[in-house]
């Protein structure tokens, strides 16, 4: 790193290419997958550091506990007891406690939001531990990101404006408005059979693994020796996975039937908010969308706050009924009962496009996804239940009461100047792109430049 600034250390998801990568870079740092964090964290940190965390820390992580509970679904945390939870959220924080005494570092960068539970309760330890934290975060935008200092930090837009909108501003605008004003009504046939054509392929994929175990167990063809004991282990492991992938996708399965069952096929109604549900377990409800994690409290506030003869339209993310949600069982089939349940709520066929539900709707509702910008661009009230990083436009209406909201949706449409807008927030965003390895194909920013442009960003963050 330029400019004096030394990684002490580095700490990733699951990438081992990345990680050789990091090590000849900096070859003095400590390198460590989160993956290895999670399996024995109390065992993985740098030091001999023997102190235990003070009481303000332990507090501080008791407090945040329900946000890391939900991030446990991202690692497998529906199979883990009540006991086992807690323990793995003491070692976590043990692991951070030891690891920022050890290293001692004068801040510690994350190049997301924190929301994959060990990353999560190290933000938080560092917070209680009053070691800066930087979040860097992506935007929407082609190689651009903003600096935050904590978590759900909306952009704060400089007073000086930049004098010209770059080129990629410019493409962004213009190619999501001509995706808006193409959307149809409904998604390619096509698409749909596809997404049919891979659920079936994952269910043969599985029965044919689960058959060759069961087969090698009724022709006992494992000899009796050490090596063949532990493979046969590890076959047994991977028919309770199989089972559990088998079960998960009975749970998909019904969550879509009983989604389609309360469908609406009727004419849309003139005046509705759209709101898209949003994917989960994701950052994008937790740990982003703060009191409002929880989408089924989100929408029963705005059921209560609508204007009269308004409705909410909703459309479950394509995700959630993908091989994708294998492990992210939110939502099942009681699901969208207790959805049903909340007045004014009509569900939108997923064979809708999302876009086209944008255009047609009168406003648009977010926890803090997309949908919120691209209503922004289609002219429409947005409403923002926690703070996306396009929340800082004078026409987002960030959720606070009931009464508040009702005035907003009942005021008359208005001229969304959205080249104003695009020009203070270009002044406000730093470009660069924080992983080439996930951004791969998507960046067209030389690394050196990438680097030397999140440096700037970093140490305005940190006031240097």
């Amino acid at each position: 790193m330029n400019r004096g600034h030394d990684v002490v250390g580095y700490i990733f998801w699951e990438k081992e290419i990345l990680k050789e990568e990091v090590r000849k870079a900096f070859p003095a740092a400590f390198v460590l997958d989160g993956k290895t964090i999670l399996n024995r964290p109390a065992t993985s940190a740098p030091g001999e550091i023997r102190s235990a965390p003070s009481r303000h820390v332990l507090e501080a992580v008791h407090a945040r506990k329900g946000e890391s509970l939900m991030m446990m679904d991202r690692v497998g945390g529906k199979s883990l007891s009540a006991l086992q939870k807690d323990i793995l959220v003491s070692n976590l924080t043990l692991f951070w406690w030891k690891t920022f005494q050890s290293l001692k570092p004068e801040a510690v960068l994350f190049p997301d939001s924190p929301h994959m539970l060990y990353d999560y309760v190290g933000y938080v330890v560092a917070k209680a531990c009053n070691i800066p934290t930087i979040i860097q975060e992506c935007t929407y935008i082609p190689d651009t990101i903003f600096c935050a200092d904590t978590i759900c930090s909306p952009v704060k837009l400089t007073n000086e404006p930049a004098r010209e909108l770059p080129s990629k501003y410019k493409e962004f605008v213009k190619t999501s408005l001509d995706n808006l004003n193409s959307s149809s009504s409904y998604l390619i046939k096509e698409d749909l059979r596809l997404a049919a054509q891979q659920v079936s392929l994952g269910y043969m994929s599985n029965l044919s693994k689960l058959y060759g175990i069961l087969r090698n167990f009724v022709l006992n063809r494992y000899p009796k020796t050490p090596a063949t004991r532990y493979a046969l282990i590890g076959e047994v492991s991977r028919f309770r996975r199989l089972l559990d992938d088998l079960k998960n996708f009975k749970i998909i399965c019904d969550a879509r039937m009983a989604y389609e069952a309360n469908c609406s096929h009727q004419k849309l109604p003139e005046k509705f908010i759209f709101f898209p549900l949003h994917f989960q377990p994701e950052k994008t409800t937790c740990p982003l969308g703060g009191a409002y994690a929880s989408q089924l409290i989100a929408l029963s506030t705005l059921a209560e706050s609508l204007p009269e003869g308004w409705k909410i339209v909703v459309k479950e993310h394509p995700y959630q009924f993908s091989l994708r949600a294998l492990n992210h069982l939110v939502r099942d089939a009681s699901y969208y009962d207790k959805l049903s349940k909340i007045p004014h709520v009509i569900f939108a066929p997923m064979e809708y496009e999302g876009r086209s539900l944008v255009v047609r709707s009168s406003a648009v509702a977010v926890i803090t996804g997309t949908a919120g910008f691209e209503g922004l661009l289609a002219g429409k009230k947005v409403v923002a239940f926690a703070d996306p990083w396009s929340s800082s436009h004078e026409y987002v209406h960030r959720f606070v009461e009931s009464e508040s909201l009702r005035s907003y949706l009942a005021q008359p449409p208005r001229a969304v100047d959205m080249n104003s807008y695009l020009e203070r927030l270009c002044g406000s965003l730093s470009d660069g792109t924080f992983s080439f390895d996930m951004y791969r194909g998507r960046t067209q920013m030389e690394l050196s430049k990438s680097v030397s442009s999140l440096v700037d960003a970093m140490e305005a963050c940190l006031h240097l």
